[in-house]
């Protein structure tokens, strides 16, 4: 899918193979082919997440507090694709904290933030020492109730750079981790394959920072 900034007015609806659309993120196009879903057990853990957590706007927050995320939504648009601000509801924010919360196994967020997102990291090293674990080495330590979160990409040959969508979630370390962490990973290195690595910090309020890139040549 391609947001698209319109330049003939707006345009709704199939044309060819073309469809014409319109969403929170803005105006988009995509192909009119239906979608794929491979069900994978990752997608369905996700899924619940997002599903719990909206039910749980309903049954587990009060008015006020409604409002409050209602208000920090106003006050904090977020970037789409092409850089624009857009204007999200309160429940949208209230799944964008408490997903990877819920994911990681922290404390729910019942609030909205009142801190800023954390920094990220200042410097980021990871080291495959073995088929399946990352020895992952930085700067800047997770604070109290900051945790890392970290991404990696399918072994690849030497001369490829996956970017951070094309990468699987490793798993989030303990709160207040100090370097370095031993990293389990969700898919197994041989010998001569790279890996890429993300990295950001995730705040005990959902904010997630900024994402720091690392990559390893396995040589174990």
């Amino acid at each position: 899918m391609a947001i698209i900034v319109p330049i003939h007015g707006y345009m709704r609806g199939r044309i060819g193979a073309n469809v014409y659309s319109h969403n929170k993120g803005g105006d988009y196009v995509r192909l009119g082919t239906p979608p794929t879903n491979p069900n994978t057990s990752r997608q369905q853990v996700t899924r619940a997440i997002l599903g719990t957590r909206a039910s749980q706007w309903t049954a587990g927050l009060t008015q006020d507090q409604r409002d409050a995320w209602d208000i920090y939504a106003q006050a904090n648009p977020v970037k789409n694709a092409l850089g624009q601000d857009v204007t999200i509801t309160g429940l949208a924010w209230y799944v964008k904290c408490n997903a990877p919360l819920v994911d990681g196994g922290f404390d729910l967020a019942q609030d909205p933030p009142v801190a800023a997102a954390p920094d990220a990291f200042n410097t980021l090293e990871v080291d495959i020492s073995a088929a399946t674990t990352a020895d992952v080495v930085y700067t800047g330590d997770c604070g109290a109730g900051e945790a890392m979160q970290l991404w990696c990409s399918l072994p690849v040959s030497l001369g490829s750079t996956p970017n951070l969508a094309q990468c699987r979630l490793v798993g989030y370390s303990a709160l207040a981790q100090a370097s370095p962490w031993a990293a389990t990973l969700p898919h197994s290195f041989q010998t001569g394959q790279r890996g890429v690595f993300y990295a950001a910090r995730i705040s005990e309020e959902g904010l997630i920072s900024a994402f720091r890139q690392a990559i390893d040549d396995s040589d174990f």
